[in-house]
């Protein structure tokens, strides 16, 4: 199993091209920001409909 465990790291280190965690980590927040300013924008969209309602 850890046989093949590094096989498969060395194959996503391969194609990743050199990503490591602190890309992936900055990508994550990047992402997460994202929804959240999103998910904040239809709140308020919601939230200004049931009040017309």
């Amino acid at each position: 199993m850890a046989q093949r465990a590094k096989r498969l790291r060395r194959y996503l280190d391969d194609e990743l091209g050199g990503c490591h965690n602190e890309d992936l980590e900055r990508r994550l927040d990047e992402l997460s920001t994202l929804g959240t300013a999103q998910a904040t924008a239809e709140l308020d969209v919601l939230s200004a409909l049931s009040n017309e309602t």
